[in-house]
């Protein structure tokens, strides 16, 4: 497939990111890019394996540059946004919008499918802003007005049926009778789709995406009350099943769990659909099934049913094996079997071999250790086994060579994962294990796995045997790296070629080890990440600055992290010398960041190339946003908690004094509600090269007033968060401290405030003009009045 088109899918571990990836798998056209928060997870490994055409890429879509470099050289996109990233920041999706279609139209990319929904807030005069269905709408309005050369199709989907799935969840009576239950007329019709169904409309619109450039698709199976619901329920499962309107009281009940948000929007939405239908009241909301045939309510759930039924009535694995396994041992694709006694009776009762040539992944779940190599030996004749996961017991150390071999053995593996519990709590090195292998086989038996997670402890030299076996290793995840007793020279370090990830989630070699390993092994990295134990080399910023640059010029994500008690960093006079050599600029045009987190006994370090810190103002999008690069030097501070009691509050200050005022700190952030405003005072006065602050909240407003105005001149911060407020006093609290502020964001309505103030440089009418169609247009104000007093806007509100 050469030159097969490449199809991104965003968000493709997701529900509709999922359907689509398989249905264009199954078509066997084109090359899939498919996008996820985190590549090595267990969702993104299953996708993969479905095909060799498939690569996942690790992608934040509320970054620029992870995007711009995730859609290049796409021929199609699809993409979809995720409200929830942040329940309590539903703008943030917007950003996720705005930032995607800009680099599709910046990369001029051929065509663009975009996940949305209705304009409610329009369709409904104001009367309805639901955020999660308003800021899919101001995307869609977005690419329409600013990225109008890009070719986009509109696909909308409706309800998901799949939010129906579990009737084990769903609320029942003390018969059992199942209630269907949502706030809403139990006669009003709802909107469903089977969420699995999206994938065959993008596929069809991919087969001649031309002819919908432009279009709203509406996604959906099915118009049906919920009412109906509940009796073809009892139809197709012969469980008997009503139907019950709730009011608002019994649905936040019902939902708490849930973040406010989240009931907001959940119960908004319900009543937009009382009044206005899912997707308005004039939509051809059929549309979509012209493409292709959709699921009724019906039909999905009998399919549903049937696999539900099927293995919670087959208790006796012979029979199962019999009845259903066998019989379509060609047509199964994947198989995962837990506890000994099945794992070891399935093989009895069934016979794995080459029958099974669909069979890509195995998963054996809960099995000792010294129980597993009869199953591999099956395993072993699969002949398109491409991923295999073993979730293994220990009681005793144990030698697992031959379980390494036999896995060393398989023809066709891409994907392997041992993973070793113990259970006999007594033994203090119960997860010692040797896997080192004869060295007659270092040089004769290689395998073709790609992706490698060694999740028990291994030693540097066990490792380094491992990986001999691997040349076409490209993604390792290693749980605990312990040091070795033997003598490692860099000749024994494999180089390879292919190797662009490595995760090590807890490191015990030291700084010299680590990085002789990362000198040889792969010129290639893009991705480091690795929980080292604290070992003050792993801080040093020329030493990681001479390795980047000499041995892995590709990086472009390291995550270093590791934590130490608070007594033994007091007593390190030394520390800040080679924490503040982040500022070289290596570090500032990388534009990564040096965090220190400070939580009562333990103090973490971590160097972040893509995490999320403070904030800055995007004037072309009128929004504060997260950033990840920036023309300055970031060393950010994070202080989790403070005691109740103030003189233990002022102690820990006092011990980090010296780490305070020798470290250039630019961003600080109070992520706790005990600090005082005296407190606060203390730490800006201690921080003079602060430029941003990020406080969840101020309880208690009481200062010196001189301390306050000599700290308010000092002090250079520009830009202020603030998370919970409770009285404007607390405002004007930081008005005051921060007299060189340029941005102030605050993530709650400001209690009590009727009268706002805005200072303008020159008698402009023209900025009172575009305020005012601002917050009309944007229906941010009821009823309000807005006028000019010579270089004021005074606004009042009603």
């Amino acid at each position: 497939m050469v030159d097969a088109r490449l199809v991104t899918v965003v968000g493709a571990t997701g529900a509709q990111g999922s359907a689509v990836v398989r249905a264009l798998v199954e078509t066997g056209k084109y090359k899939i890019r498919g996008l996820t928060r985190d590549s090595s997870s267990e969702k993104a490994q299953t996708l993969k394996r479905l095909s060799d055409n498939i690569d996942m890429v690790t992608c934040d879509i509320t970054k620029s540059d992870d995007v711009e470099r995730a859609f290049k050289d796409s021929w199609a996109i699809f993409a979809v946004t995720d409200p929830w990233t942040n329940p309590n920041q539903l703008e943030l999706e917007k950003q996720q919008g705005y930032i995607m279609a800009d680099a599709a139209a910046s990369l001029q990319i051929p065509y663009y499918i975009f996940s949305t929904v209705e304009d409610v807030k329009k369709l409904s005069n104001g009367k309805f802003d639901i955020p999660i269905f308003t800021h899919k709408a101001e995307i869609t309005n977005y690419i329409k007005e600013k990225c109008r050369n890009l070719k986009t199709i509109y696909v909308e989907p409706a309800m998901y049926m799949q939010n129906w799935r579990n009737a084990g969840k769903l609320p029942t009576l003390d018969d059992g009778t199942v209630i269907f239950a949502a706030p809403i007329d139990e006669k009003m019709e709802l909107h469903l789709v089977d969420i699995d169904d999206i994938g065959p409309i993008v596929r069809e619109i991919l087969a001649d995406p031309d002819k919908f450039v432009g279009q709203d698709i509406c996604v959906c199976g099915d118009e049906i009350s919920l009412e109906n619901l509940s009796k073809i329920f009892t139809k197709v499962t012969g469980i008997p099943a009503i139907s019950k309107t709730l009011t608002e009281e019994e649905f936040r009940t019902i939902t708490k769990q849930l973040p406010k948000t989240a009931q907001d929007n959940i119960f908004g939405m319900h009543k937009w659909i009382e009044e206005y239908g899912y997707y308005g009241k004039d939509k051809d909301w059929t549309n979509g099934q012209k493409l292709t045939k959709l699921n009724t309510f019906e039909q999905w759930l009998k399919y549903e049913f049937k696999l539900y039924k099927t293995v919670k009535t087959i208790s006796n694995l012979e029979e199962c094996c019999e009845t259903v396994i066998i019989p379509n041992q060609h047509h199964i694709l994947s198989l995962d079997i837990k506890d000994d006694i099945f794992v070891n009776n399935f093989f009895k009762y069934c016979i794995v071999n080459a029958s099974f040539h669909n069979l890509r992944s195995v998963i054996l779940r809960d099995i000792l250790i010294e129980l597993a190599v009869d199953p591999l030996l099956h395993l072993k004749s699969l002949p398109n086994l491409l991923s295999l996961t073993l979730i293994c017991h220990l009681l005793f150390p144990k030698d697992i060579r031959d379980i390494y071999r036999l896995i060393f053995s398989f023809p066709t593996l891409k994907y392997n994962k041992i993973s070793l519990e113990e259970l006999n709590y007594e033994h203090d090195d119960i997860n010692e294990t040797n896997i080192s292998l004869p060295a007659g086989i270092l040089n004769q038996q290689f395998n073709t796995i790609e992706y490698f997670v060694i999740n028990h402890e291994c030693a540097f030299d066990e490792l380094i045997f491992i990986l001999c076996h691997t040349p076409q290793l490209r993604h390792l995840i290693c749980g605990n790296l312990l040091k070795t007793d033997q003598n490692i020279e860099d000749e024994q370090i494999p180089t390879l070629s292919y190797l662009k990830h490595i995760r090590i989630d807890c490191c015990y070699l030291d700084f010299n080890d680590f990085e002789r390993f990362i000198k040889k092994v792969s010129p290639q990295l893009q991705r480091l990440h690795i929980k080292p134990n604290f070992n003050k080399a792993y801080l040093d910023a020329d030493r990681w600055e001479r390795l980047i640059t000499n041995y892995i010029p590709h990086l472009h994500t390291l995550i270093c992290n590791c934590y130490q008690h608070n007594f033994i960093i007091y007593e390190d006079r030394s520390l800040h010398l080679i924490i503040n050599q982040f500022s070289s600029p290596f570090w500032v045009n990388k534009g990564w960041i040096f965090e220190i987190f400070i939580d009562c006994r333990i103090i973490h370090f971590s160097i972040h190339s893509s995490k999320k810190t403070c904030f800055i103002f995007d004037e072309t999008k009128e929004t504060m946003v997260t950033y990840s690069k920036s023309n300055n030097l970031v060393i950010q501070l994070e202080i989790h908690s403070f005691a109740s009691n103030p003189k233990q509050n002022q102690s820990l200050i006092d011990n980090y004094k010296l780490m305070f005022d020798s470290i250039k700190f630019t961003h600080l952030t109070i992520n706790c509600e005990t600090i005082s405003s005296e407190l606060l005072i203390q730490i800006i006065e201690m921080l003079p090269h602060l430029v941003s602050l990020h406080i969840l909240a101020i309880p208690i407003i009481q200062n010196n007033a001189d301390v306050l105005h000599r700290v308010s001149l000092k002090n250079k911060i520009t830009k202020v968060k603030l998370e919970k407020i409770t009285e404007i006093e607390q405002v004007m609290f930081i008005l005051c401290l921060c007299r060189c502020m340029k941005h102030f964001q605050i993530n709650e309505n400001v209690p009590h405030l009727t009268c706002l103030c805005i200072n303008i440089s020159n008698n402009n009418e023209h900025i009172l003009n575009e305020l005012q169609n601002l917050i009309d247009t944007e229906y941010l104000l009821d009823n309000y009045t807005m006028k000019l007093v010579g270089h004021n806007i005074i606004l009042q509100l009603y």
